[in-house]
């Protein structure tokens, strides 16, 4: 079997590679099926798997999805109408491990019940017994090393499962995101899920698409303010004039001091007529009476 798989990795490798899933679990071929015949399998069996959660996806946890019907449904509840619908059956056994670990002070995963602050006070403070430590460490048996190790290093709890292809992997992840009520959504501008969280709402996700800089909420955010700021009519107040005056100092018939200075009080009252502190009109009016060499057009 490892020398099937040794000659198979050499084909499948950069295939394989593309997916964790795909490279804890790769595939064996026998030689006769090498290089041709395996990958095809290969590639269709991928592709199978990743049509099936795609239309999985959709159905349990996206909320366009016949929204009528299951808006008030929950993700576990829709893969139950899902599974009676294709005719699979409803229960799934897997091999499940209990287990505990210490926490490594250099390590980075910290243990589920404690914050890091609680973590480090912990495992940094001094190790002094008292008469009830003692007490204890005697009548259980405990050396004064495993004593010491319990009160100053958390152990946490360890859920881990067996699986030996990737359909069990990803079957498992889909499980336990139903059993967390994880939140499903498309993003509005890439057309991609992305998982809500927290009380957080949004239509746009935080993915960097590529040949772009900044995430899909990022981008439009400002592509609203913009819009916002392009219907605002104290923008196209302010925008009128200055353009208007500008030309003015380019005619020289405004002094650049001048202009600049008017500059920063026409943004301040711009600022104030955008949050409703200053009426269209009155800006209108002080606009005018900025520069009166020239005649109000009615």
């Amino acid at each position: 079997m490892f020398f099937r798989y040794t000659d198979s990795k050499l084909f499948f490798e950069n295939i394989a590679n593309a997916s964790l899933y795909s490279a804890i679990c790769p595939p064996v071929f026998l030689k006769e099926n090498l290089p041709v015949e395996g990958l095809k399998w290969y590639y269709t069996y991928l592709l199978t798997l990743q049509n099936e959660y795609k239309e999985l996806i959709e159905f349990c946890f996206d909320e366009d999805f016949y929204p009528e019907v299951m808006e008030k449904i929950k993700p576990a509840e829709r893969y139950y109408l899902y599974k009676i619908i294709h005719n699979q059956p409803l229960t799934i056994q897997r091999e499940e491990y209990f287990s505990y670990s210490r926490s490594n002070p250099n390590g980075k995963i910290l243990p589920i019940h404690l914050s890091q602050e609680d973590f480090l006070s912990r495992i940094m403070d001094e190790y002094g017994p008292t008469e009830q430590h003692k007490e204890f460490q005697k009548k259980y048996n405990l050396s004064n090393a495993e004593m010491e190790v319990f009160c100053r290093f958390p152990i946490s709890p360890n859920t881990s499962y067996k699986f030996r292809n990737i359909r069990k992997a990803l079957e498992l992840e889909f499980t336990k995101m139903l059993e967390q009520d994880i939140c499903f959504r498309k993003c509005k501008r890439c057309g991609k899920y992305f998982i809500m969280k927290g009380n957080y709402s949004t239509n746009y996700c935080d993915r960097i698409a590529e040949d772009e800089t900044r995430n899909c909420q990022d981008i439009m955010a400002l592509e609203n303010y913009k819009k916002k700021m392009a219907d605002n009519a104290a923008i196209k107040i302010y925008n009128k004039y200055y353009k208007r005056y500008s030309a003015r100092v380019k005619a020289h018939t405004i002094l650049e001091k001048d202009f600049k200075k008017w500059k920063y009080q026409a943004m301040t009252k711009r600022n104030e007529c955008i949050d409703g502190k200053l009426t269209e009109e009155d800006f209108i009016n002080w606009m005018e009476s900025c520069f009166k060499n020239r005649n109000r057009k009615h």
